[in-house]
């Protein structure tokens, strides 16, 4: 269907340029010349040639006002040409059953909701899921975090137990070796004689 609008208030030349700019578009949809470099050779002055457009369509209108492009006119236009749809006048359309607007409308808006209640019951479930999982890595990085606490407080004690028993390793050879300086220091005084001796 081509549908030629120009309106009630276009008058003159517009108009005229509207006719020429229409039969131009016409002929467009219809045939377009093309170039070819093979008649370029044989005949310099048939460089362009005919072909065939894939944009045909099957009836026209010309449209001035709103009742042009009414049902009936369309449905008119339509039939007289010899095309292989038929489209449907109103009385046709009438006697045919029909569902109404409202009925698709309920369908299709209780079908939606089904199909919206399903999203969100599998958004639940992922949500869910996802707070599970968040639930149990945080648990799981609490519980290596303790046990690395854990550990740590562990070898520092032994460092300082290490330390200690170093520190009174050392105290005691410190000790023992001035023990037995004194008791070398009190035998040899007790050996050796006195000055008034």
């Amino acid at each position: 269907m081509f549908i030629s609008w120009c309106g009630e208030g276009v008058s003159g030349q517009p108009k005229a340029l509207f006719s020429n700019h229409c039969q131009d578009f016409e002929d467009y949809l219809k045939v377009s010349l093309c170039f070819t470099t093979e008649m370029f050779f044989r005949n310099a002055n048939s460089l362009l040639i005919p072909q065939k457009n894939n944009f045909a369509y099957a009836s026209q209108i010309n449209a001035r006002t709103e009742t042009d492009l009414e049902e009936e006119n369309i449905t008119k236009s339509l039939n007289k040409t010899s095309t292989f749809i038929r489209a449907k006048t109103t009385q046709e359309k009438a006697a045919a059953p029909q569902t109404s607007i409202k009925q698709v409308s309920s369908q299709f808006w209780n079908q939606q909701k089904q199909v919206d209640q399903q999203y969100k019951q599998q958004m639940d479930d992922h949500k869910k899921q996802s707070e599970a999982e968040l639930a149990r890595s945080k648990e799981a990085e609490q519980q290596r975090l303790q046990e690395d606490a854990q550990k740590m407080f562990a070898d520092c004690l032994f460092s300082i137990f290490t330390k200690i028993s170093l520190f009174l390793s050392f105290f005691l050879l410190l000790l023992s070796l001035s023990l037995s300086l004194f008791v070398q220091n009190c035998r040899a005084r007790a050996v050796a004689p006195g000055p008034h001796e």
